[in-house]
């Protein structure tokens, strides 16, 4: 499942560990392109970020125990996540009026 994010990124008091947090993949949203998913390296989540609100994402997925190797968007609702963990996550994110 999703999870939403409101104000600043809980997992640095505030602010983007840039240093830590190395994109591994981007990949623009179908459909609503002011909407951006990220895969990090050495991390087992992917972040959405919509270009209105650049302080932290409107969307973690949490669904993997190891990193995240891969993503890809199915179509403009649900994403696909692989990871180390050898699952492959199939996850329903909603249209920007549902879930954010």
């Amino acid at each position: 499942n999703a999870e939403v994010h409101g104000g600043s990124d809980e997992r640095n008091g505030g602010s983007l560990d840039c240093a830590r947090m190395q994109p591994r993949r981007l990949r623009w949203r179908p459909i609503f392109d002011d909407y951006l998913s990220v895969s990090y390296s050495s991390a087992t989540h992917v972040d959405i970020w919509q270009s209105e609100f650049t302080t932290s994402p409107v969307v973690a997925l949490k669904h993997h125990t190891n990193d995240v190797r891969d993503m890809c968007w199915v179509d403009h609702r649900r994403m696909i996540t692989i990871g180390k963990d050898n699952w492959v996550k199939i996850t329903d994110v909603g249209t920007p009026q549902e879930t954010f």
